[in-house]
């Protein structure tokens, strides 16, 4: 059977895509990186949850999207070149990884990796100095799939996507109490991509309660589709909001987000229009944009030498 992946046959760099799992975060940015990218590079990709025999000779370049995973060090290295990206900041508390300081988590997680890439500033920041190789490449969400509507009608309504068995997402925590009073409806990770742009469409906030985030893709797709987000500073929360003209920063409490939610209600024309602006502005972020840069670091991290075998 032909796989539109398989690159055996092709003079482009190889570069193997390793993710965890079909149909999650790190998979939708293999797909956007395959189809943007595909003409000047050579993919596979795989998945560690299919256990998977790596035969890592074959490629200029591994790609390791998690960066706790040690997967990959199963199998002879050949020299390869190791891209391992880093998303999160659950090295800094969470106890199956850490708590580690930026240089610990390096020597501990980033030891085998050639390069390494940080999808928020926050992160680069923390990990300045750490290792040789270290760029920040912006995540992105995919421009097709993500848009206004422009249907939006009747009272506020607030959403929220993602696992909430997460500790970290603070759902129960925070989110539900501070939304008492309001419509709050939320997605999980069921859903298909196409109907999560239903899902954003038919809210007028997204809301964010998270202890720390990386680069939340929902949130990216959110305002992709005309959200207003009220969001806990984290990630790449101000990178992307201007508190108090396209979203709402707010301090992790339930009572910040019942005034934000309340200011929502009572300036509800004012929400629908900077979410319809944040539809455009957003645009920076499409993986049709940053892509080059994951172009551009692909193609350095490719003419590094060899690490030692």
């Amino acid at each position: 059977m032909w796989n539109p992946f398989d690159s055996s046959r092709s003079n482009k760099p190889r570069i193997l895509l390793l993710a965890d799992k079909r149909a999650w975060a790190y998979d939708h940015c293999a797909h956007s990186l395959i189809r943007h990218l595909g003409d000047h590079y050579a993919f596979d990709l795989r998945y560690v949850r299919d256990n998977p025999r790596l035969n890592l000779s074959s490629y200029d370049l591994l790609y390791v999207y998690f960066w706790g995973e040690d997967y990959h060090l199963r199998f002879p290295q050949h020299g390869v070149r190791v891209i391992k990206e880093v998303s999160s900041h659950r090295w800094e508390d969470d106890p199956r990884y850490g708590p580690c300081t930026p240089a610990a988590f390096a020597d501990k997680y980033l030891a085998d990796a050639t390069a390494v890439i940080c999808t928020s500033q926050r992160l680069f920041g923390l990990l300045q100095g750490v290792r040789p190789e270290l760029h920040h490449v912006p995540n992105g969400y995919d421009e097709r799939l993500f848009r206004d509507l422009g249907r939006r009608s009747g009272g506020l309504v607030i959403g929220w996507a993602g696992n909430r068995a997460d500790q970290v997402k603070r759902v129960a925590e925070l989110l539900e109490p501070a939304a008492m009073g309001y419509r709050l409806i939320t997605a999980d990770g069921k859903r298909s991509r196409r109907r999560m742009n239903v899902f954003y469409n038919d809210i007028d906030v997204y809301a964010i309660a998270s202890h720390h985030e990386g680069t939340p893709l929902p949130l990216l797709e959110a305002m992709a589709a005309g959200c207003f987000p009220v969001c806990t500073d984290v990630g790449v929360v101000p990178e992307i909001i201007v508190h108090g003209e396209n979203g709402l920063i707010v301090e992790p409490t339930p009572e910040a987000f019942r005034r934000a939610f309340a200011w929502c209600r009572d300036n509800l024309a004012a929400v629908r229009a900077a979410g319809a602006r944040n539809a455009t502005l957003i645009q920076s972020r499409s993986f049709g944009r940053t892509s080059q840069v994951f172009g551009d670091i692909l193609q350095h991290v490719v003419s590094l030498p060899r690490p030692k075998k």
